[in-house]
């Protein structure tokens, strides 16, 4: 007796320690429970040892209220622990208020009867300790304590991580000691002593010592947090149900309308929910995000996998690509705009014009070309040197981009020419549009830095693809019917407009009024486009109706 007495002392002096070291780590996630625990198995176990030590009735009394009261609630915080730790957001209010109620009612009933025992000089083992009221409250106990165990068996259970699986099963394992030391008891291994608070003093020992050296739950939350939430990439996870599971703070900061609270609701329920996230085909975008402006983000979806390999949701990020992005769209510029008047130079012209000539020509819509050359663009450079002649292509291709529709292609062709693509334009409109152009340049002024003003002319050269299709079948073929246009009209006395139309025996014509157009109409009102077999355009009717967008994401997903 005397042993387990000396192990009982040196266990509580562990216990008391335990407790100043949880104490003094209560800044951890999840140990609020825990330490109301070790406050009500440290009581048990000091009511224990003051009952075995006591010499007097009132210290017997006093050691039933502190044995009692720390018996009593230690299931309850055991039960309260276990639903903090499996992360559970908000305890049943309910059934732990009945729980405190039915804990402090036992509670009550056993020191009152403890302490009549004491008073009326009965055999305080046989009254105090084997009452029906102390086995009711040992029942209710332990009651609770598999009720929270059940709960972390459960967490266990669902854990699909090794290492929690391992040691979260210690957790669990610590349960069995007061059971351990219940069978003890009711074997009389130890006759005259009871066990029960010493065991459950070492199970709490444990208990504390695992959750601040290895909370898994706590260390990941935190790792979370550390990873997860200070990142500057948006990451957001959808289950296999389309249930969103997780987003963080980048997340809700590219999309203000999404809340941790819809966490758990299924994506098509959640209010404007951005359900182009979904969608496989896009790979990058472009989003406003208060307050930095304009951002542009790289799309990645990775699946995720149980450790058995089985595919349970999906991950999404949002990885922030702005400056890469701002970076090649300026090399891009600098590939496809002249670098002097920023319009289009001659390689992009080629590409963007050429492909519009080929889609023209399959849909029969007619366009025209325009080529333009400033008149003794040398005489200028000569006269006043390359910056002014710089200045003047520069004033040319700001006038185009003025006058010219968003539609219309306008490039530097080389030196002081320069090219214009006007799509589903006549050869009437394109001329009228060349001659608001020549009329406009003529009337410019250029004042040079030393006050001096000048004036520049220009030579328009026009091409239409319905009327020179029978010997254009190309766009560079167009390009050289346009150019020489422009070279009659340099010819014939410059600043003026010229259009080239072959006509039937497929000899080149030049005009250079509107009223010879008008005369020759008739003419090419004849000429079309052909047909092409692969020029068939599906009618909107033939077109079948687009499926929900919602619904077409979400089974994607």
């Amino acid at each position: 007796m005397t042993t387990l007495k000396i192990i009982e002392i040196v266990v509580s002096i562990l216990q008391f320690i335990t407790l100043g070291y949880l104490v003094y780590n209560l800044h951890a996630p999840r140990v609020r429970y825990l330490v109301a625990l070790t406050i009500s198995v440290t009581l048990f176990s000091l009511g224990h040892i003051m009952e075995v030590t006591s010499s007097t009735d009132n210290a017997v009394i006093q050691s039933y209220i502190v044995s009692y009261i720390g018996m009593g609630f230690s299931g309850l915080f055991f039960m309260l622990f276990a639903f903090e730790y499996r992360g559970s957001k908000k305890v049943p209010f309910v059934p732990v208020l009945v729980c405190i109620i039915v804990c402090v009612a036992l509670i009550a009933t056993a020191i009152v009867t403890s302490r009549d025992g004491v008073i009326n000089r009965v055999n305080i083992v046989e009254t105090a300790r084997h009452a029906p009221v102390h086995f009711a409250v040992v029942l209710w106990t332990y009651i609770l304590l598999i009720v929270g165990d059940v709960i972390l068996s459960k967490y266990v259970t669902a854990s699909a991580d090794t290492t929690i699986l391992k040691y979260v099963s210690i957790v669990v394992c610590t349960i069995f000691f007061p059971v351990f030391a219940l069978i003890v008891n009711n074997l009389k291994l130890f006759p005259h002593y009871d066990v029960v608070p010493m065991f459950t003093s070492f199970a709490n020992i444990v208990l504390v010592w695992y959750i601040l050296n290895y909370r898994t739950p706590e260390w990941a939350a935190m790792g979370r947090h550390n990873a997860v939430e200070t990142m500057n990439d948006a990451f957001l996870l959808i289950n296999n149900q389309t249930v969103l599971m997780d987003l963080n703070r980048k997340a809700i900061e590219c999309f203000p309308q999404l809340k941790k609270d819809y966490i758990g609701m299924k994506v098509a329920k959640i209010p404007e929910f951005p359900l182009f996230l979904l969608d496989n085909s896009l790979y990058d975008f472009t989003l406003d995000v208060p307050p930095n402006g304009k951002r542009h983000f790289m799309l990645i979806r990775s699946p995720l996998k149980t450790l058995s390999g089985r595919r349970v949701g999906t991950n999404i990020m949002l990885i922030d690509d702005t400056i890469n992005y701002d970076i090649t769209e300026v090399l891009r510029h600098k590939t496809m705009h002249d670098g002097l008047t920023s319009l289009l130079n001659r390689t992009a012209m080629f590409d963007m014009a050429g492909r519009d000539w080929t889609l023209s020509v399959r849909s029969k819509r007619n366009s025209c070309i325009l080529m333009l050359d400033i008149d003794f663009f040398k005489g200028v450079n000569d006269t006043y040197g390359h910056l002014v002649g710089d200045n003047v292509l520069r004033t040319l291709s700001e006038i185009l981009r003025n006058r010219l529709r968003a539609t219309d292609i306008s490039a530097r062709y080389g030196g002081e020419e320069f090219v214009v693509w006007v799509p589903d334009t006549d050869i009437k409109g394109a001329f009228k549009l060349a001659e608001a152009i020549r009329q406009i340049v003529e009337k410019k002024e250029i004042v040079l830095d030393n006050g001096e003003v000048i004036h520049i002319t220009v030579s328009v050269g026009i091409a239409e693809l319905r009327s020179c299709y029978i010997l254009a079948k190309s766009f560079e073929k167009m390009l050289s019917l346009a150019d020489e246009a422009l070279y009659f009209a340099k010819n014939n006395g410059r600043n003026q407009t010229a259009v080239c139309i072959p006509n039937d025996n497929g000899c080149l014509e030049f005009m250079t009024s509107l009223e010879q157009l008008e005369f020759f109409a008739p003419v090419l009102e004849k000429r079309t486009l052909p047909d092409l077999p692969e020029a068939r355009i599906l009618s909107q009717e033939s077109t079948p109706p687009p499926k929900n967008k919602t619904q077409e994401l979400i089974d994607k997903l």
